[in-house]
């Protein structure tokens, strides 16, 4: 799948991080897959969702926003990238997204002094795993769709909120179904446990 590079920019200072795994959540939760540690970020901020044809952006209904050519994105409202990267602002904080050519993506890159690095390798696996995560494949193409109409039922339930409630019922929200990425850890062959 191709990768999601977003380029931070604020206060003269740069980071860029790229990703492969879908959805990507924005936010000043340490626990966001790319955490902004900056007041005027909502603690679960946005969303981006992507695969290997279209990648998409969605504000959470945050309490400040982000602003698309000018223009506040409103909760629910989705800005494509696919194509041709866009640019996003959260106050004073620029968001550049844009999709990476695999064979250009060496490996995740994270560079800058306020993103923490990522945790996942882009090595080659072996044919064995390839072989178990096309077995898998299926599966998960139909939990991305369960997770898709959650986050957009997510979405229309924070935008009905008053603004000043938001922050609170999405940190609820995420307390009570925390993000999972739609991926369970299991280790270990047989046996019970």
């Amino acid at each position: 799948m191709r990768p999601v590079r977003i380029r931070v920019e604020r206060a003269g200072e740069v980071a860029e991080r790229s990703f492969t795994t879908s959805p990507i959540q924005i936010g000043r939760n340490p626990k966001a897959d790319l955490s902004l540690p900056f007041e005027i970020v909502s603690s679960w901020h946005a969303i981006i969702r992507f695969d290997e044809h279209e990648a998409t952006f969605f504000d959470l209904g945050s309490t400040n926003g982000t602003e698309y050519a000018g223009r506040r994105i409103g909760p629910g409202q989705e800005v494509g990238f696919d194509a041709q990267p866009v640019q996003l602002s959260i106050g004073e904080i620029t968001l550049t997204l844009s999709r990476v050519d695999t064979s250009s993506a060496a490996a995740a890159s994270v560079s800058g002094t306020f993103l923490a690095a990522p945790t996942e390798e882009l090595d080659r696996p072996s044919p064995r795993v390839e072989a178990l995560l096309s077995r898998l494949h299926p599966y998960y193409e139909q939990l991305d769709v369960v997770r898709h109409h959650f986050e957009d039922a997510l979405s229309r339930e924070l935008a009905a909120l008053p603004a000043e409630e938001r922050d609170a019922a999405s940190e609820w929200v995420h307390r009570a179904y925390p993000p999972s990425h739609g991926v369970t850890r299991h280790h270990g062959g047989g046996g019970g446990g």
